[in-house]
């Protein structure tokens, strides 16, 4: 369920004015990515310490104010070894906001930062990222090709408080985009902090100290932590060939993380999708330019995104109107626009707020299957 609101509230000074808020809702009991994954043996990692319930986004004059809230009490680590005479107590969650400023499919980033090992739902793209991190400085070192891009913030700063971690950034970092315009995805991830010695570090810069997900798992008992955190690992994730790195991802409702972080399983590695809320102006996949435009979609052709893919199924949801009739031909379109499938509507299914469509494969390569469209 999503929430949003405008409002008008004096708090003190004119910069601290409270004038617009978004709270977006996740359901409880999802903290095990795409269904299977587990926490591992550890008194610290336990279940409902990565399960997110609620991401609340909120203007405060200059200010974005972001709060995620968690179903239990923010969760710490005791006595982490940063460095040879430093140690310090560090939350282990990190979270990732990813803002899709102009609600355009195929425009901005597709894929999340690294070691997420997943890429936005829909079709669409983040123009900004913000990490909610324990290890700001080393996490901003990692990924400084983003950072001085513009297209990634890392507060230094990460207040933690109960079950909510907060932090601020400059709002002019939205370009101009309300709260409710703008589209929303979300990642938690369990933090490895890094060895003591700062080749450790520098070997974490592929993976962006995301923690592991292995077949079985793995045992913390302490944080002196060797470059790839093993055996500090989750379990769970089966045949583990290119599977995503996430516990938990913002969703309206039960089912949808699931299925979108689970193509991995049939579409291989790097195909897992992280859901998107989106603004209050839906993206439209009209907006999608082929790189050659004697293949694209005849402009009064119906659209559907692709939600999820299972063999020679594929499970989709329109922008608006009305679904297909079963029997109906359908053209499997990639990225690009063009034409790389051949589909027949044989299913409905209900799905939250709309219902969803279910298409066959007749001929083609459902694999490269973004967008569906027919007339």
């Amino acid at each position: 369920m999503v929430w949003g609101a405008s409002v008008a509230l004096g708090c003190g000074g004119a910069g601290q004015q409270l004038t617009e808020v978004r709270r977006l809702s996740d359901p409880a009991g999802d903290d095990y990515g795409p269904g299977t994954y587990r926490y591992p043996q550890s008194d610290v990692y336990r279940p409902g310490a990565l399960d997110l319930r609620t991401l609340t986004l909120s203007r405060h004059g200059d200010s974005l104010v972001i709060e995620a809230a968690f179903e239990e009490p923010i969760v710490v680590a005791q006595g982490v070894r940063l460095a040879r005479e430093q140690v310090a107590d560090l939350f282990i969650a990190t979270v990732d906001i990813y803002l899709d400023l102009d609600g355009k499919a195929l425009s901005g980033e597709r894929d999340a930062l690294p070691g997420r090992r997943v890429r936005l739902g829909d079709a669409m793209g983040w123009e900004l990222a913000v990490v909610l991190s324990p290890i700001p400085s080393r996490l901003k070192s990692a990924l400084s090709d983003y950072a001085d891009a513009g297209k990634l913030v890392v507060p230094n700063r990460v207040q933690r408080r109960g079950k909510v971690l907060k932090a601020k950034v400059p709002w002019r970092l939205l370009q101009g985009s309300s709260l409710e315009q703008i589209g929303v995805a979300v990642t938690v991830t369990g933090t490895v902090f890094g060895s003591t010695f700062r080749g450790g570090v520098d070997g974490m810069l592929p993976s962006a100290f995301v923690r592991e997900v292995s077949q079985r798992l793995g045992r913390c008992e302490r944080w002196e932590e060797d470059w790839d955190g093993a055996p500090c690992t989750f379990g769970g994730c089966g045949t583990c060939d290119g599977h995503p790195r996430v516990i938990d991802a913002l969703a309206s409702d039960a089912g949808i993380q699931e299925a979108a972080l689970g193509r991995w399983r049939t579409l291989g590695a790097g195909q897992a999708e992280l859901p998107i809320t989106h603004g209050e102006k839906a993206p439209s996949t009209s907006q999608l330019e082929p790189s050659d435009a004697g293949q694209v979609a005849p402009p009064d052709a119906r659209r559907g995104v692709i939600v999820d893919q299972r063999s020679s199924l594929v499970t989709f949801k329109v922008a608006s109107g009305a679904l297909p009739p079963l029997g109906h031909l359908l053209q499997g379109r990639d990225s690009s626009g063009a034409p790389v499938a051949t589909m027949a509507m044989v299913k409905t299914l209900l799905g939250g707020e709309s219902p969803l469509g279910v298409a066959e494969i007749i001929s083609g390569d459902v694999a490269q299957v973004v967008i569906v469209t027919w007339e």
